[in-house]
């Protein structure tokens, strides 16, 4: 057992650093795999992923049901063992795919619901007149995500050399360690001002490169941000979706509503495929077709 967790330590590493997977996603995989592992000492007594086989990958995809896992996790977990056996058998230390056959769960691709125009409209007018740091915090987050569309790891790793604001665009890293531009809307830069100018004031002896600060001036992390835009949108809202990548579909489905390209829109959104980003313009359609039967009298 002792050069399978040689294999799946090299295996993490290359995720790491050649792949240039994040930190979430590399921990992940590491999670799952050691899960597989677990699994087969103890239900096959295997030791070795050599000997993994078709009834094997099975028995655990029926194992993680009976814990009640979801299609979308079981997914996920298969996946991440897909990618190790490529490894495995790319460095030779396999000699075949035991999940070349392997079937995963069918995934519904339903999108989670976006804000719309109307929400957004509420959220802003809520927030006009603050002038605290929290407040103004909540803010330019929700600002920002809407108007950039960004993941939540990417906003909390912008740094100050990354806004261009005479150049009205900014630089964000997205997974894999890629680099994309962004133009930023009259309405962000005012928005970045106004906030940079109440944060400045908050800590005037703050010499980082952080754009975003937590209210006790330490890094912002994904959590804080989930944390604060939850409790911005439960302001003007009772959807139980509340989450910062709301923002990020309502950026993608809003742009393709007004006749924005969808190979723009992959590129903001920093999508390695279109096939990523067409999911978005079904969306859109179900919008056309439910106002069609609402409001076509021969509908």
């Amino acid at each position: 057992m002792k050069a399978e967790e040689t294999y799946l330590q090299s295996f993490i590493e290359y995720l790491q650093f050649e792949k240039r997977f994040s930190i979430h996603t590399t921990r992940a995989y590491h999670q799952d795999l050691r899960e597989f592992y677990f699994f087969i000492q103890q239900a096959f007594e295997i030791h070795s992923f050599a000997e993994v086989n078709l009834t094997v990958l099975r028995a655990y995809m029926v194992y993680l049901s009976e814990k009640g896992n979801q299609p979308k996790t079981i997914h996920r977990k298969i996946s991440s063992l897909q990618s190790f056996s490529k490894y495995l058998l790319k460095k030779q230390l396999i000699s075949t795919d035991p999940l070349q056959k392997i079937k995963k769960p069918k995934v519904s691709k339903k999108l989670a619901e976006g804000v719309d125009q109307v929400t957004m409209e509420k959220l802003f007018e809520a927030f006009q007149d603050v002038d605290d740091y929290l407040s103004s915090l909540k803010r330019i987050l929700c600002s920002f995500l809407y108007s950039t569309g960004v993941r939540r790891a990417e906003l909390v790793g912008l740094k100050q050399k990354d806004l261009d604001l005479s150049g009205s665009q900014l630089k964000v890293l997205g997974k894999r360690g890629k680099e994309r531009i962004i133009p930023m809307t009259n309405f962000l830069k005012k928005e970045i001002l106004r906030y940079l100018a109440i944060k400045n004031e908050k800590f005037p002896l703050y010499t980082g490169d952080e754009v975003f600060l937590h209210p006790k001036g330490t890094s912002l992390t994904v959590s804080h941000v989930y944390q604060f835009v939850r409790e911005s949108l439960s302001m003007v809202t009772t959807s139980t979706k509340k989450g910062p990548h709301q923002f990020r579909h309502a950026f993608a489905t809003h742009l393709l509503d007004e006749g924005a390209e969808l190979a723009a829109v992959k590129e903001l959104l920093g999508h390695s495929s279109l096939a990523a980003t067409q999911v978005y313009t079904h969306q859109s359609i179900e919008r056309l077709r439910d106002m069609y039967k609402k409001k076509h009298p021969k509908a």
